[in-house]
């Protein structure tokens, strides 16, 4: 299974528009800080990696 570690706070939809368009991504984890503020970021981040803007279906976990 092919994951992505995301450690930057300043994405947003507009920024990883088509980022994972012919991929082989599966799921894409956040680690920003600590548990808090990555459950935050996930919850943030899985709005902009979904199916109509990233390309495929993908899972944001923390």
């Amino acid at each position: 299974m092919s994951t992505i570690t995301v450690k930057s706070r300043h994405l947003s939809k507009g920024k990883v528009k088509r980022c994972l368009s012919g991929s082989s991504v599966k799921s894409i984890k956040v680690k920003v800080g600590k548990a808090k503020a990555n459950k935050k970021y996930a919850k943030k981040y899985a709005k902009a990696f979904k199916k109509s803007n990233s390309g495929k279906k993908v899972k944001v976990r923390r």
